[in-house]
């Protein structure tokens, strides 16, 4: 059996544990007099020279400790979501900016074997600059719809346009029209592979758009009731056969981040993954000439989902206008870590390896 180091977020709780229970066994045995006059100064204030300071209650400290604790979901809470068309062309992911930072990236077969990615992004956690961005699929706006978000994008198929048109509460900011106010260009990075979004000029866009809060997160996560026990086939390599050694992917788990590192050519180190999800679904169009393909995101099928250096087998649901469903094989969720979700979809699973 080979050793696994502990997560350092494990050695923490641990840690944030033993001294609240330390501290409750020092309580409990102070004389009761003490006790009383303890409790009788909490919330009260103590005068200083050049200050004031609080003395927190117990259940104020109580409370503190929980949430330091690895086990509570990671900001469980509802926050407005952006979603950002990334680029995935060879020539453009040398410059790839702000797919470290998202919570979950969709990847989408887009043309011939290239695929491009909808990055989702918190808006309390947006990366310093999102790009290359490019344009938008009709399979794409399905998606968002599940989740709501500030949608950006630069131009877009007419079937993604007619399918922004019959959604107008689906809110999105095109990078066509607001190319060198919001969007910028790098002069240095040859287009179509330079068009950008800074931080500060999506927060100006998000201030002038009513994004309705999404609950985090996305996914069930270990701890309470989840669990991500090491169960599940030994899956440490996970290979993608995309049909071309310009666009194939591979995700190796890396023990001390807990996490995959993706890389394909042009990008060593693409993203780094908690979880990879690789759903199976119909693909119309793959590798025919003169066709944009299109990937049905709705309904269901099989589903190899990776965590932890291990593979679960299950199925993935998903209903129109709703988010996606991870399942186990007897239907219940799979719990997933914190951190970012990888989620593509094939037109088989025969694509994919691991070992």
């Amino acid at each position: 059996m080979r050793f696994r180091p502990l997560s350092p977020w494990i050695l923490a709780a641990a840690l944030c544990l033993v001294f609240a229970v330390l501290f409750w066994i020092v309580f409990t045995a102070l004389p009761a007099k003490l006790k009383q006059e303890i409790a009788a100064s909490e919330g009260t204030m103590i005068a200083g020279k050049s200050q004031m300071i609080a003395i927190p209650s117990r259940s104020s400290m109580n409370n503190s400790i929980v949430a330091l604790l690895s086990f509570v979901p990671n900001g469980a809470k509802r926050v407005p979501l952006v979603a950002a068309m990334i680029e995935n062309h060879e020539d453009a992911r040398l410059h790839q900016q702000g797919l470290q930072d998202a919570i979950a990236v969709f990847e989408l077969i887009v043309e011939g074997d290239i695929t491009r990615f909808m990055a989702l992004f918190r808006k309390d956690r947006l990366p310093k600059m999102i790009g290359p961005v490019r344009s938008l699929r009709e399979h794409f706006v399905s998606i968002a719809l599940g989740y709501k978000p500030l949608l950006l994008h630069a131009g877009g198929h007419p079937l993604a346009y007619e399918a922004l048109s019959k959604n107008p509460k689906l809110i999105h900011h095109d990078g066509i029209r607001f190319d060198g106010e919001t969007f910028e260009r790098d002069p240095l990075i040859s287009a179509p592979h330079n068009l950008f979004l800074r931080k500060a000029a999506l927060q100006g866009v998000l201030e002038d758009s009513t994004i309705e809060p999404y609950p985090l997160p996305l996914f069930p996560t270990c701890g309470g009731l989840g669990s991500c026990a090491d169960t599940g086939e030994k899956a440490e390599k996970i290979s993608i056969n995309m049909g071309s050694p310009k666009h194939d992917v591979t995700f190796l788990f890396k023990s001390l981040q807990e996490a995959y590192v993706r890389s394909i050519a042009g990008a060593p180190k693409q993203a780094q993954p908690k979880t990879v999800a690789i759903l199976e679904t119909t693909v119309e169009g793959f590798h025919q000439q003169g066709y944009i393909p299109w990937t049905q995101t709705v309904g269901g099928g099989k589903l190899l989902l990776f965590r932890g250096g291990r593979l679960i087998t299950g199925k993935w649901t998903r209903e129109k206008n709703s988010p996606f469903a991870l399942l186990d094989e007897e239907g219940k969720n799979i719990a997933v870590p914190n951190g970012q979700i990888w989620i593509t979809m094939l037109p088989t699973l025969s694509m994919v390896k691991w070992e």
